[in-house]
């Protein structure tokens, strides 16, 4: 569930009993207005894999270029517009280390991919033991080739990324998100769109 479920909406489906995400954290939900209304909440166990999966098949197909080519082949034209860029070599960005990161950075060095992360509580101790190299600061991942991040709803506004430091990156990283978020605001969005 990405949709916040406020006080507001709530009131508006009268008939609603329960809400039923996947996870069992969803800071979406306004529980306290859930209760008063007489709705249950609960939660449901999600796996990993399928994110880990879908991840590493959005950084392929940004690197490779696979989209616009499958596009130019079925509509005639020219297949092969580009040969993409390889991974090897290249940088692989994530706004910290948590349980899907984890299993995300653990494929980046199997193709040759040099792992970046950053994230205010994380330490040299941790991203060692993780196999990554710890970003000098917030703006790092950004420089990497691919960017990859997963907004989670209880993740705190003040741990996400900024769209300036984008800006200051020295290209635009393919931005690979396997959950919509409100990590940047509509307006940011649109304007990294426009670059």
């Amino acid at each position: 569930m990405r949709t916040p479920s406020t006080a507001v909406l709530l009131a508006m489906l009268p008939h609603l009993r329960l809400l039923i995400p996947s996870g069992m954290r969803n800071a979406a939900i306004d529980v306290a207005a859930a209760k008063a209304q007489g709705l249950a909440v609960c939660g449901a166990d999600s796996h990993p894999e399928p994110a880990v999966e879908l991840t590493w098949v959005l950084i392929l197909s940004v690197m490779r270029q696979l989209v616009p080519q499958a596009n130019a082949l079925r509509e005639q034209g020219p297949w092969q517009q580009s040969v993409g860029r390889d991974l090897h070599g290249a940088r692989l960005g994530l706004p910290g280390l948590g349980g899907i990161r984890q299993r995300v950075l653990r494929i980046g060095p199997a193709v040759g991919m040099q792992v970046s992360a950053w994230r205010p509580s994380l330490d040299a101790g941790h991203a060692e033991a993780a196999g990554v190299n710890l970003a000098a600061s917030k703006q790092t991942p950004f420089s990497s080739e691919t960017y990859w991040r997963r907004r989670i709803w209880a993740t705190p506004p003040s741990a996400t990324i900024a769209m300036p430091s984008a800006r200051r990156s020295k290209a635009s990283p393919p931005d690979c998100r396997t959950r919509r978020g409100a990590c940047w605001t509509d307006a940011d969005q649109a304007t990294a769109a426009a670059r």
